[in-house]
């Protein structure tokens, strides 16, 4: 039974890992929990969701808000909040991407004085295959994202309404050898677009209060 409990905490924390919730620097962070999205999604404004984490036979619940506007540079700004072991847990990130460098900065309930940073460019970036629409009509695009010595899959699955906006988002990540995954549904978004400003960071974002994210650190919030 130790080595079961060992086995599905050290599971667990891997995906909180990739989440950026575990003070880590593990590839997803730098896009957040709801990542790039196929070319007919514009924006999202004022976007709410729920989802579920499910690694090693466990399943997580969460929920959180998002807004999302795509350009030549594209914004993001997301809140997630989970209930860890009785704590609740909200990350906050602002991800900034253009043409080849993607930035993420990153605040943590648990180090609410500390805001995280994090960028992609160069061999780092994120390499994806393009978006393809199944005949379901469901879009698909497979990345792979490498932060020495970390080097992580991940695979999308994205479902949009009759006018292209969010539904569903599926991502399956292998991890320890087996295949976990997160499902996030959209329960609401309005219909005006966001402008960049919505996208500014807070204070303590900006230098020299920024900290870079260590790898790996693990925080056992288990």
């Amino acid at each position: 039974m130790a080595t079961l409990a060992r086995r599905l905490r050290q599971g667990v924390t891997s995906m909180l890992m990739l989440l950026g919730l575990v003070g880590t620097g593990a590839p997803a962070l730098a896009q957040g929990i709801i990542p790039p999205l196929p070319p007919q999604v514009k924006f999202i404004s004022n976007g709410k969701f729920t989802g579920t984490i499910n690694v090693q036979g466990i399943t997580l619940p969460f929920a959180g808000s998002v807004a999302y506007l795509t350009g030549d540079t594209a914004y993001s700004k997301q809140e997630i909040v989970f209930n860890v072991g009785g704590q609740q847990i909200t990350r906050d990130s602002w991800v900034v991407n253009t043409p080849g460098v993607i930035q993420v900065w990153d605040i943590v309930s648990t180090d609410p004085t500390t805001c995280r940073t994090e960028v992609l460019s160069g061999g780092s970036y994120p390499q994806c295959t393009a978006w393809s629409r199944t005949p379901r009509g469901i879009y698909v695009s497979d990345c792979t994202v490498t932060v020495q010595p970390i080097k992580a899959t991940f695979d999308f699955a994205v479902l949009l309404s009759a006018d292209n906006k969010l539904v569903q988002i599926s991502e399956t990540t292998p991890i320890t050898g087996l295949t976990d995954g997160i499902t996030i549904t959209m329960t609401s978004q309005g219909t005006t677009p966001p402008i960049p400003s919505d996208f500014n960071r807070p204070s303590i974002c900006s230098a020299p209060n920024v900290g870079t994210i260590p790898l790996p650190l693990l925080l056992w919030l288990l």
